[in-house]
C-alpha cells in the first residue's frame, strides 16, 4: 500500500480519527478530576551519623563508612512492623500496621548517610503528621535494638501543597495518544472489510487490464 493510499483512508475517516482520541480524553479527564481521590506525600530526611568527638570536634573516617553500611539496615527498621504499630498507639490510628507500613517509602540516598522516611496519603495533614510520628518512633526503635543515639532529624515532614497524584495533565496526555492508535486501528480494520471498489485504480489493478470507459449514476 502506497502513502497516499494510508492518506486517502484516513482523510476518509478523519472524524473518527479525531473522535475517539476526543473522547477517551474526555472520558479520563473526568475520571481523574472527579472520581479519583488524590494522593499526598509528604517526607522527612535523617542522617545517621556519630557525634562529632568533645575533644577533637571531629568525626573518624571509619565511623562514616560504618553508618553508610548501617544505613540500609536502618531502612529496613524504618519500614517495620514494629514502628508501623507504634506509630498507629501514638497517633491512635484507626488502621492496621500493615496499612501503614503500605504508606510507607524509605530510600537511602547513594553513598551517604541519609534516609529519606515518605508516606503516601489521601489526606494531606495526616500525611505529614504520620511522617513525623513514625520518624520518631523509628529512631526510638534504633536506640532501642542498636544502642545507637546518633539518628537526627534534618527536616520534619511539611503538610503537602499539591497531590502527587493523579497527573491529571500527564493521564490526558496519554488517553489521547492511546486513543489515536485505537483509532487507527479501527479505520484499518474497517478499510480491511470493505470489499467494494473505489476507484478506476482498484478495477485495473484485480483485473490487471486497462478500463476504457466509466458509466456513469443515472
Amino acid at each position: 500500500m502506497e502513502i497516499y493510499q494510508i492518506l486517502d483512508i484516513i482523510k476518509k475517516r478523519l472524524l473518527l480519527l479525531l473522535l475517539i482520541p476526543f473522547l477517551l480524553s474526555v472520558i479520563i479527564g473526568i475520571l481523574n478530576i472527579y472520581f479519583m481521590k488524590p494522593v499526598y506525600k509528604a517526607s522527612t530526611q535523617l542522617i545517621v551519623a556519630k557525634i562529632s568527638d568533645a575533644t577533637r570536634n571531629k568525626v573518624q573516617y571509619n565511623d562514616i563508612l560504618m553508618y553508610e553500611k548501617l544505613v540500609k539496615t536502618y531502612v529496613e527498621i524504618a519500614k517495620s512492623r514494629t514502628v508501623a504499630l507504634e506509630t498507629i498507639k501514638r497517633l491512635n490510628l484507626d488502621k492496621k500496621p500493615f496499612e501503614v507500613q503500605s504508606m510507607i517509602t524509605a530510600t537511602p540516598a547513594a553513598d551517604t548517610q541519609v534516609v529519606t522516611i515518605s508516606i503516601k496519603d489521601e489526606d494531606k495533614y495526616r500525611a505529614a503528621l504520620i511522617a513525623n510520628t513514625l520518624s520518631l518512633a523509628f529512631i526510638d526503635r534504633v536506640k532501642l535494638l542498636m544502642n545507637d543515639e546518633n539518628i537526627k532529624i534534618i527536616d520534619t515532614a511539611k503538610i503537602p501543597e499539591k497531590p502527587i497524584a493523579p497527573n491529571v495533565r500527564l493521564n490526558i496526555i496519554i488517553a489521547f495518544f492511546v486513543g489515536l492508535i485505537l483509532s487507527l486501528g479501527l479505520i484499518f480494520f474497517l478499510e480491511y472489510l470493505d470489499k467494494t471498489v473505489k476507484s478506476v485504480e482498484e478495477v485495473e489493478e484485480y483485473i490487471k487490464l486497462p478500463v476504457i470507459g466509466i458509466i456513469s449514476k443515472i
